[in-house]
């Protein structure tokens, strides 16, 4: 959220905007955009936010890396799992048609 971009220097200290208008600002997509946000995250459930971009024709989910101690603990505990490209919706990756 604003408070890691600005931790960042992506955006000044000084910087009175909620957390979608510095993702608007600095990423170009709309507030109305934004599908879900969790800004702050927490033990094992880190900050997101969900957003269609409407001109790539793509579904985005951006997750927050490693900031604060709770992080790298959810960091630690977690393990890799094969993508096989199938699951709900029979889609996979990669879009096309």
């Amino acid at each position: 959220g604003k408070n890691g971009l600005v931790f960042l220097g992506a955006l000044p200290a000084a910087a009175l905007v909620e957390d979608s208008t510095a993702i608007t600002n600095l990423t170009g997509v709309l507030r109305h955009e934004v599908v879900r946000a969790e800004w702050t995250g927490s033990m094992f459930r880190p900050g997101y936010f969900l957003c269609v971009d409407r001109e790539s024709r793509a579904v985005v989910l951006s997750l927050r890396g490693t900031m604060r101690v709770q992080d790298a603990l959810t960091d630690l505990s977690c393990h890799a799992v094969p993508y096989t490209g199938e699951g709900e919706g029979g889609g996979g990756g990669g879009g096309g048609g």
